[in-house]
């Protein structure tokens, strides 16, 4: 004879927000809030520094919050993946609100999901919210010790598919804001080798000559492409595929136009032009990758 035991979602986190939502989601929020987090930062330095310091620095935000939460999608999916944990198939039949506030105006939609464990007994563990799981939904219960009044749930593929996107996701940023930062450093101690700081520096910007003004408009205007580029990925209209394609092609053409005006610029290292040229066929590959994919 069945027996019916509601149980609350074990924590196995020392986030309390993880013991309330999803992973993924909060995964997701986190890293949309870390591009506007980069933003400001990169503003912020912009402001004191240079603009290619800047954009560098406010790259590295977003890199490190995606590869932080691609560990941890990572590691979840093992726990669920291990040899010495019990699991079992369970469906989620409802999807109640839960208070989120103390009024209870403000709610999170929590699945309830069934499963059978091993005793064959019948068990029904409310699930973490926000995770978008509808009636119907077949997800994977784990519970450690045998005990199924312990259970945690998981889409246990979509865990895997979220570390290597995030990987990807951070992977792209961090590169870049290591590679500008690096540009940075390089072109002041070029500068300082030749003596041209500070008053070289103080000289163009007093007096600038045509090919100085493009130079720098054409610099500025790249650099924004990049940002917009960036910025796509996360905030444009449309499926999360379309903005990869759309913002890797924005950041592939600013990429490549730093390239093209490097090339023709003698002020330019050669060696910064060919790290343009091959970021810009990186990305470019990416967006022609996730166009045949998707």
């Amino acid at each position: 004879m069945h027996a019916t035991t509601l149980v609350s979602r074990r924590a196995r986190s020392s986030d309390k927000v993880l013991t309330l939502m999803d992973l993924i989601t909060v995964a997701m929020l986190a890293f949309f809030g870390s591009l506007l987090a980069g933003g400001i930062v990169g503003w912020a330095v912009g402001r004191f520094c240079a603009f290619e310091l800047a954009l560098g620095i406010g790259l590295l935000i977003p890199g490190l919050v995606a590869l932080t939460f691609s560990t941890r999608c990572l590691l979840e999916y093992q726990h669920f993946r291990a040899p010495d944990v019990t699991t079992a198939i369970g469906e989620v039949v409802a999807v109640k609100d839960r208070p989120v506030n103390a009024s209870g105006s403000v709610t999170q939609p929590v699945p309830v999901v069934q499963f059978t464990a091993a005793d064959n007994i019948v068990y029904s563990v409310e699930g973490p919210a926000a995770s978008g799981l509808k009636v119907g939904a077949r997800v994977t219960v784990l519970y450690e010790g045998g005990d199924p009044r312990r259970a945690v749930i998981a889409k246990v593929p979509e865990l895997r598919n979220a570390a290597i996107a995030f990987m990807l996701f951070g992977t792209f940023p961090l590169s870049l804001g290591l590679w500008f930062i690096h540009s940075h450093l390089y072109q002041r101690r070029e500068m300082r080798t030749r003596g041209s700081e500070p008053r070289g520096l103080a000289r163009e910007t007093a007096h600038p000559t045509f090919a100085q003004r493009l130079r720098k408009e054409l610099i500025v205007s790249f650099n924004l492409l990049l940002v917009t580029g960036i910025f796509w990925i996360g905030f444009a209209p449309g499926s999360l595929e379309e903005n990869f394609i759309g913002g890797f092609g924005l950041v592939a053409l600013a990429l490549l136009g730093h390239g093209i005006r490097g090339f023709f610029d003698p002020q330019t290292n050669a060696s910064w032009c060919l790290g343009m040229f091959v970021l810009a066929l990186n990305f470019s590959v990416w967006a022609l990758a996730l166009w045949l994919l998707f």
